[in-house]
């Protein structure tokens, strides 16, 4: 029993863990390089938001079929979409943006952050309507195919809720490879682990994560350390804080009744 134990959990590790994550990584170093050749002949730079979101394309075709097969066979919760989930997705979403892009900002941590300030930089390079597609739109498919739909439902699946949660938010923390995004990638993929089990699917930590990406390009030019917005900036983040807190109490709220119901 125990051998068999430990065979399942190197096989979690392994195709829950590893395998999407190299997918990844194989994807994007093979756009990388096909992208970066025709930048070089055709003396182009290109924007590395660009190639982000081709690889992340990419990579959702490839995985996506997967992540189905695995959600059939250990008979993940889904629940049927419903459009009156949307407005606490968008509450959550929205205000989950602006509490932490504004605190990191009262940190003094953006502005000491040149990797995430090259990020920025590159998505204002962009036509708004590229920017919008590749960052709200197909990076964070990938992104919720691998750290929620892979990492953390896999190892939800194998080990516990608690363990999955705070692996899949450390890695997706780390993958973004600067301190800002780090910091708020962390602390929002329990979010996005808690909605997606909350509310049934991938679909719904999708949308989570969609809505905060556009909120953040939607207030991008509110989100600079400027002293003559800084009482702007501090209204901004109590309200954000009290509209995810009725918006989380709200939700509390109908999963209790839910519960008592059954």
């Amino acid at each position: 029993m125990k051998d068999n134990r430990f065979v399942n959990v190197v096989k979690a590790i392994f195709f829950d863990v590893l395998l999407p994550v190299l997918v990844y990584v194989f994807i994007t170093l093979f756009v990388s390089g096909i992208i970066g050749a025709i930048g070089y002949f055709l003396s182009y730079n290109i924007n590395i938001i660009i190639t982000t979101a081709v690889a992340s394309l990419l990579t959702s075709i490839a995985l996506f079929p997967m992540y189905k097969k695995n959600a059939i066979e250990r008979k993940y919760y889904t629940n049927k979409f419903e459009i009156k989930n949307m407005k606490y997705i968008l509450g959550l979403g929205v205000s989950l943006c602006l509490f932490f892009n504004l605190l990191l900002i009262f940190l003094n941590i953006i502005q000491n952050d040149e990797a995430a300030k090259m990020v920025s930089e590159s998505i204002m390079e962009l036509n708004p309507i590229i920017a919008f597609v590749s960052v709200s739109i197909i990076v964070p498919l990938c992104e919720e195919l691998i750290f929620r739909g892979f990492i953390f439902k896999g190892l939800e699946y194998n080990f516990n809720y608690y363990v999955a949660a705070f692996v899949s938010s450390l890695l997706f923390a780390l993958m973004h490879g600067n301190i800002s995004q780090g910091i708020y990638a962390f602390f929002i993929g329990f979010m996005l682990c808690y909605v997606y089990n909350r509310f049934g699917g991938l679909k719904y930590s999708y949308l989570l994560h969609l809505v905060m990406n556009f909120s953040s390009l939607f207030f991008m030019g509110f989100f600079i350390p400027d002293q003559t917005m800084i009482k702007g900036q501090i209204m901004m983040l109590i309200l954000s804080m009290v509209l995810f807190i009725i918006t989380m109490y709200r939700v509390i709220q109908i999963e209790k009744e839910g519960s008592q119901t059954l």
